[in-house]
């Protein structure tokens, strides 16, 4: 995985291992969304890179959200998810008001979420691989919420469904979840594990609006005037020394600024706003302005 092309809805969080220069290593991405202030969540530095992690603030207290993918082939994701929580700053990071929640990949096959007619599955080293996972569950505290038998992947090959998602929280939190489903419908092209959604009842603090100006609207004539008018009686000799070019900038930065609040009318910024130019200029050879909103 190289960097994201999330859009501007959202902020990526990387594992705490991602190295751009070898994006094979990280198999993880926590997508954040913008109106989630950002002083309510902080990324957890779990050494992995298939694990990104980040621990927010709600109104129920913390809660801690590992993205994990777990490879088919060894535990090294759970055991670094394991060894963080209980690490020094997990032991900080948790608490007696934190909840956690692990979802993600884990590959593994177990016949307490796998459909019982892939026996096939239930091999001795995919249930002792499956053990390992339990064993983490169950020194956490943390439930299945995902509801046994729900299928997440479909086999490109020969259609097979199976279970190598999951979804687990602690079980001071399983109350406060609405909604854990599979939505096969809403997979993406080309991809053979199925979208969960899930709905966790916690508030947090939301991000403030960041209100911009409409200036694609403006009558520049009437703002100019307005400038002029409030540039009068002030000084137009020539300027001789710093301090006086600083009282110059000043009184012009000061005229701007009320005539932008006279004339410019306010507006909520969209993190989709277009590029545009000002109204009577399109076309103009030599005046292009562009403006992006910011969330």
């Amino acid at each position: 995985m190289t960097s994201s092309r999330a859009n501007q809805r959202w902020i990526p969080v990387y594992p705490k291992a991602h190295n751009p220069d070898h994006p094979e290593k990280t198999r993880a991405l926590l997508l954040v969304n913008r109106n989630i202030a950002t002083d309510t969540w902080t990324r957890l530095d779990v050494d992995s890179p298939d694990v990104a992690a980040i621990r927010i603030e709600t109104e129920r207290g913390s809660i801690r959200i590992f993205c994990i993918y777990n490879d088919c082939t060894h535990n090294r994701s759970m055991n670094a998810v394991r060894n963080y929580l209980s690490s020094r700053e997990g032991r900080r990071t948790g608490g007696r008001d934190n909840e956690d929640v692990w979802a993600g990949d884990f590959n593994r096959h177990h016949e307490m979420w796998d459909e019982g007619r892939n026996k096939h599955l239930f091999t001795r080293a995919n249930t002792e691989a499956a053990e390992e996972l339990l064993e983490a569950v169950a020194e956490n505290g943390m439930e299945m919420i995902l509801a046994a038998g729900t299928p997440t992947l479909r086999a490109f090959g020969t259609g097979n469904l199976t279970r190598p998602d999951n979804v687990f929280v602690s079980g001071g939190l399983t109350h406060a979840v609405d909604e854990c489903r599979v939505i096969p419908e809403e997979a993406p092209p080309k991809t053979d594990h199925f979208p969960i959604q899930t709905v966790i009842n916690a508030e947090t603090k939301r991000a403030e609006v960041v209100k911009g100006r409409n200036f694609r609207e403006v009558d520049w004539v009437k703002f100019g005037e307005e400038v002029e008018m409030r540039m009068r009686g002030r000084s137009t000799e020539e300027i001789t020394t710093a301090d006086e070019l600083n009282e110059r900038l000043d009184n012009l930065v000061d005229a701007l600024q009320k005539t932008i609040e006279n004339k410019v009318p306010e507006k909520k910024q969209s993190p989709h706003m277009k590029r545009w130019t000002p109204k009577g200029l399109s076309g103009r050879h030599g005046w292009k302005t562009s403006m992006r909103g910011a969330s």
